[in-house]
């Protein structure tokens, strides 16, 4: 027997024996995905003209399918947020090379973790020591099960984890490119909040604010320094 036809062989078996319910629990019910599979098994099984028949069936039905109409929205949007109207194509982007984070919740905790997965080391301040650990131990969990499920090695996770300092104070913030504040959803508290921060930050950083309030995108106005 040559080398191919025992390959072939081998691949035949796998597929056989492969459990076809932890695929579909695997792939979380993607169904271009689980047809795919079944579509290359389907291979070992049938004669040629069957099978390309079968292939061409599961495309049109994945084409139609409500994942292909999310993947087809999500690829336009992905290239639709990078063009801002009335943004000329020359405006000198600024680079980002230390962040802060005001609130250490569920969101301020998820945008620490985006910056520190991006390599960008992070300041995260919370009012208290209480609330700082309560989304520290938050962030912990959440990297111990990627670590868990195989998706970041423990190295991964020690490096990462590293790059997100954890504080009380606006001690260092002077030094950051940009501050997003995260804290409750209350105008008072967001004004008071970046009060503070027109006191402590770089005249030439970027303070964000995260908002379901409205009127928050304003939060700022009258309360930082001239020239922000």
């Amino acid at each position: 027997m040559d080398q191919n036809a025992t390959l072939n062989g081998r691949i035949e078996q796998e597929f056989k024996d492969l459990d076809r319910g932890w695929v579909a629990a695997y792939l979380q019910g993607t169904t271009e995905l689980f047809d795919r599979v079944w579509a290359d098994g389907f291979i070992f099984t049938s004669p040629f003209g069957q099978f390309t028949n079968k292939e061409r069936e599961i495309a049109d039905r994945c084409l139609a399918s409500d994942e292909s109409r999310a993947l087809i929205h999500a690829f336009f949007a992905e290239r639709g947020v990078s063009k801002i109207p009335d943004i000329p194509k020359d405006t000198r982007v600024l680079e980002i090379r230390k962040a802060a984070i005001v609130g250490a919740g569920t969101m301020g905790g998820g945008i620490a973790m985006s910056y520190a997965n991006s390599g960008i080391p992070v300041l995260l301040k919370e009012v208290d020591d209480a609330a700082l650990q309560r989304g520290l131990a938050t962030i912990r969990k959440n990297y111990e099960s990627s670590v868990a499920k195989g998706r970041m090695s423990q190295q991964a996770y020690e490096r990462t984890m590293a790059l997100i300092t954890p504080t009380t104070s606006y001690d260092g913030f002077d030094t950051v490119d940009i501050v997003v504040e995260a804290v409750f959803e209350n105008m008072d508290l967001k004004k008071k909040t970046f009060a503070e921060l027109g006191a402590v930050t770089r005249l030439d950083d970027i303070d964000a604010v995260l908002h379901a309030l409205d009127g928050a995108p304003h939060a700022h106005r009258g309360v930082l320094r001239p020239g922000r």
